[in-house]
């Protein structure tokens, strides 16, 4: 293996390594993104919790009790939406790196490549070069003997 193929091969796992880390920060990205969607789903369950409570505490006649879960309908609403922006950036930012994943993949893979050209290409030269220097030897051989001949008779 030629020293062109080893650094080569080094870089090539350079590409993988960097791939990895973006394949890491991609996954970050998306599990925050999915915390912002439990975050926006509980919240909007106890909005709906809440709701219920003050129908049942409207239809009781409890006033106060009625106004708490109002208010409370109403934070968890506005924490709802707070999560929502929150996940639209979030979104922004895996997306982002997305694309930084896939150009990344896209060069390991041609890097790839290109090594195993230069390895296919090494084996072919070196099978060449074993051939030719056989064919040397037998063409040598056989003028030796060709020679060897004509001088005894």
């Amino acid at each position: 293996m030629t020293s062109r193929t080893k650094s080569l091969r080094r870089i090539a796992r350079l590409y993988g390594v960097v791939e990895e880390m973006h394949s890491v920060t991609l996954r970050q990205a998306t599990a925050t993104v999915n915390e912002a969607e439990g975050a926006i789903r509980m919240e909007r369950n106890a909005g709906a919790l809440a709701a219920e409570a003050g129908r049942t505490a409207l239809s009781a006649g409890e006033r106060e009790e009625w106004l708490l879960s109002h208010a409370e309908g109403e934070i968890s609403l506005m924490r709802a939406k707070l999560f929502e922006e929150m996940k639209e950036r979030y979104v922004v930012v895996e997306q982002a790196a997305r694309e930084e994943f896939l150009a990344s993949r896209i060069k390991t893979e041609q890097m790839k490549q290109i090594v195993e050209q230069r390895v296919k290409q090494t084996a072919l030269e070196e099978g060449r070069r074993i051939q030719a220097t056989s064919d040397d030897r037998y063409a040598a051989r056989r003028n030796w003997l060709t020679s060897r001949r004509s001088g005894v008779n």
